[in-house]
């Protein structure tokens, strides 16, 4: 093969085209988000690729609150507050009664 050859094959689209987002898309997207489910779970229910969510949310304003499955992480020792007691403030109980 020329360099030609390679640099064309290399370059060329693979045709692949994502259907476009509907209204009722979005709206299933902006209400999921709201109800603190993550991307991944996003994208599974709507039949969507992962990447194609968070770009969505991205275009349309949307910011995520859970990032993994079970919520979030103690702001003092990292655990997730599924797997621990939850205290306040954003703490696990452990670290609420060291204070």
């Amino acid at each position: 093969m020329t360099t030609t050859m390679t640099y064309e094959s290399a370059t060329q689209r693979t045709g692949r085209v994502g259907r476009p987002f509907t209204a009722a898309e979005d709206d299933t997207l902006r209400r999921l988000a709201a109800e603190g489910h993550t991307r991944q779970q996003i994208a599974t229910a709507m039949a969507r690729p992962y990447w194609t969510i968070y770009t969505r949310a991205q275009l349309i304003g949307i910011t995520f609150t859970a990032y993994a499955p079970g919520g979030h992480h103690c702001r003092r020792c990292t655990i997730l507050l599924s797997a621990a007691p939850v205290g306040d403030d954003g703490l696990c109980r452990w670290c609420a009664n060291d204070n």
